[in-house]
């Protein structure tokens, strides 16, 4: 009986040895690959940024502070009405164009000092839904130079529809990942976003802050996980 007893206890161990070492091949061939965090809040000297607008066809507002999309009136101006779409670029340079981006989220915070509040009251759908897109630039732009004449080229290729708002003071947090995987394949024809209404019919309005707001924390936000392959 002793002698069974102790054959037991060696074909157990053995077992127990073979599956210790089977695990642990496998945990060294599946291991975890590093996740990288990039996070761009760039301020007025370091952010590329601008409003165009039909009303000003060759004028651009590249120190704006404000990053928006409109269909409005400025009678008061002497304006009769027209459209503004606003242009941003952030540096991507240092994520190479073979990664793996895991989760790309863009976040836009509402403008509480816009020089439009008087009369817009903040985002509007006042005449319809203020429902907007973000698209790919393809060709490039000049901050200081950008208009509504001279605009850049855009892509519709997975262009974002981001949803009307449902506060006038909204925040917003905007997945724009499959965005990012086509600016980092195809950097030569990647200058940006692109922020427009889907209707710029008149009186609607989504009114952020841009990069040149006095208040930092108010800065557009491109926030990014990548995976070197």
């Amino acid at each position: 009986m002793n002698q069974f007893r102790l054959f037991l206890f060696a074909f157990l161990l053995s077992n127990i040895v073979f599956i210790s070492c089977e695990s642990s091949e496998i945990y060294e061939e599946y291991s975890i690959e590093e996740t990288k965090l990039l996070s761009l809040k760039p301020d007025a000297r370091q952010g590329k940024d601008a409003v165009i607008w039909t009303e000003r066809p060759d004028q651009g507002s590249p120190n704006s502070n404000d990053f928006q999309a409109m269909g409005w009136t400025w009678y008061a101006f002497n304006y009769n009405g027209g459209i503004r779409r606003s242009l941003i670029e952030f540096d991507l340079s240092s994520i190479p164009e073979n990664a793996q981006i895991v989760s790309a989220t863009m976040n836009l915070y509402f403008n509480p000092t816009s020089a439009e509040l008087p009369s817009t009251y903040g985002h509007s759908q006042r005449d319809g839904s203020n429902r907007s897109i973000l698209s790919r630039i393809t060709s490039s732009w000049n901050e200081e130079t950008v208009n509504w004449n001279n605009q850049p080229s855009i892509s519709s290729d997975n262009q974002i529809y981001v949803k009307a708002s449902d506060e006038p003071d909204e925040d917003y947090q905007i997945d724009v990942k499959n965005l990012v995987e086509d600016m980092v394949k195809n950097p030569d024809e990647s200058h940006g976003f692109m922020y427009k209404l889907e209707n710029e019919d008149y009186y609607r309005a989504m009114i952020f802050a841009s990069s040149d707001h006095d208040n930092q924390d108010l800065h557009p936000e491109l926030i990014i996980e990548y995976k070197n392959r």
